[in-house]
C-alpha cells in the first residue's frame, strides 16, 4: 500500500463496519444500518492548517483514534481493497473513548 500522507487539516481514516449484531447476541435490523453517524479509525493526520497570520494550528484528532462523522462526510478512496476516507477534521462529530 502506498503511503497517503493529508494535507493541512485533511484526515485519512477507515470506515469500521458496522455491528449487525448487538453485544448481546440481538440481530439489528437494517433500520439500525441507515443511522446518521459511522465509526471511523485515523489512518494518518494532515499538519494542521495556517491561519491568516501564518500560524499553523494543530489538527483535534490523532492517529489511532475513533471517531463518529456523518454518513455523507469525506472523499472516498479505495486502495489495497480498502474503503478509505479523506475527510475534513472538523467533520468529526465526536472521539470514541
Amino acid at each position: 500500500m502506498e503511503v497517503l500522507l493529508p494535507l493541512f487539516d485533511w484526515v485519512l481514516v477507515r470506515v469500521l463496519p458496522e455491528a449487525s449484531q448487538s453485544a448481546g447476541g440481538i440481530i439489528l435490523p437494517d433500520q439500525r444500518k441507515r443511522d446518521v453517524l459511522k465509526r471511523v479509525t485515523v489512518l494518518q493526520v494532515g499538519k494542521g492548517p495556517y491561519l491568516i497570520n501564518g500560524q499553523q494550528v494543530d489538527p483535534p484528532v490523532e492517529k489511532g483514534q475513533t471517531l463518529l462523522i456523518h454518513k455523507a462526510a469525506g472523499h472516498k478512496v479505495y486502495e489495497d481493497q480498502e474503503d478509505l476516507l479523506f475527510i475534513k477534521a472538523g467533520d468529526s462529530r465526536a472521539v470514541v473513548g
